[in-house]
């Protein structure tokens, strides 16, 4: 069982997601306590192979960030991800 941390609103949410493979916006959207608000654009960033921060906006690529996550490995392994 992962334990995924949002600073949004300081909950830790026991979740029954064990990532099999490198994370990715489907994957991210099933885990509990990390909602994202309305938006119309998404920034992925990468470390090596690694999915490591998603950037969402409202108003296209020079729009308002409306919410960051930040995703931490060990390895290969997924171990936190953060909502900013």
């Amino acid at each position: 069982m992962a334990k995924i941390t949002s600073k949004v609103d300081a909950r830790t949410a026991d979740v029954n997601f064990i990532p099999t493979s490198p994370a990715t916006e489907g994957t991210l959207a099933k885990i509990p306590g990390l909602s994202i608000p309305e938006h119309d654009y998404i920034s992925l960033g990468y470390t090596d192979d690694n999915l490591t921060q998603v950037v969402y906006k409202m108003g296209g690529s020079d729009g308002e960030i409306v919410a960051t996550l930040t995703l931490v490995y060990d390895g290969d392994k997924l171990i936190s991800i953060t909502k900013l």
